[in-house]
């Protein structure tokens, strides 16, 4: 074989080994992707809610003395908090060390100020179809925030956006997505869950739970 032919051979085999590997990284990438990140999208709505923040608005209304109806710039305007914390699912999956950025729902309780006989809150979503509840205490911690960052990027529409809640330390059925209004009331709501048997307490997710779940995440993920 004379020089000319084994060069040309060569840049052959090398065109091939590239395109060889660009295709490999293409089927692995999106499992790769889909190991680092495991979020599986969950939801009852018939369709994931549009938003429109032309008329979006944050509804705060009930027992309270001060009712609020506000924009999403005025929710991303208010005193906001920075976290990393976990989403633990009752089908045994966790999605882990999320970065949340958010108002505290503590910071919504100021604002209004709940008249006395408000013990509950209700939370309901767009679309109409979920909504959910949380005690007065449960509402008061500090991990409870109304989120509209994940990972530095605005939630994405399929994970909540543009405002959800998170509450760490219960299952995450309880994080409702799509927040729109904040009902305070006097006794529990039982939100759709709740209603088909579900604890309306949610937990609290033990640590015990917690690693059970970060397993089973870890086997779907690797099939």
């Amino acid at each position: 074989m004379s020089p000319s032919n084994i060069k040309t051979t060569l840049v052959k085999r090398r065109n091939f080994l590239a395109l060889m590997t660009g295709a490999v990284a293409s089927i692995l990438m999106p499992a790769w992707s889909f190991a680092k990140r495991f979020w599986p999208v969950r939801t009852v709505e018939p369709a994931i809610p549009q938003f429109d923040p032309a008329k979006w608005r944050l509804t705060v209304d009930g027992l309270v003395e001060n009712k609020m109806s506000i924009t999403f710039e005025e929710v991303k305007a208010l005193p906001f908090l920075k976290q990393t914390t976990d989403l633990d699912c009752v089908e045994r999956w966790s999605v882990t060390k999320i970065n949340w950025q958010g108002v505290q729902l503590k910071t919504i309780i100021e604002i209004v100020k709940p008249k006395p006989e408000a013990k509950f809150l209700t939370i309901y979503c767009s679309g109409g179809t979920y909504s959910e509840s949380l005690s007065l205490d449960q509402a008061h911690a500090n991990n409870v925030i109304l989120a509209y960052i994940a990972d530095g990027k605005l939630l994405e529409p399929k994970h909540g956006g543009p405002l959800r809640l998170v509450v760490p330390s219960l299952w995450a059925y309880k994080s409702a997505k799509w927040v729109e209004r904040i009902e305070f009331v006097e006794s529990q709501h039982l939100g759709y869950w709740e209603l088909r048997g579900y604890d309306p307490d949610a937990g609290p997710a033990t640590q015990s739970e917690k690693i059970k779940n970060h397993n089973a995440k870890s086997e779907i993920a690797d099939s």
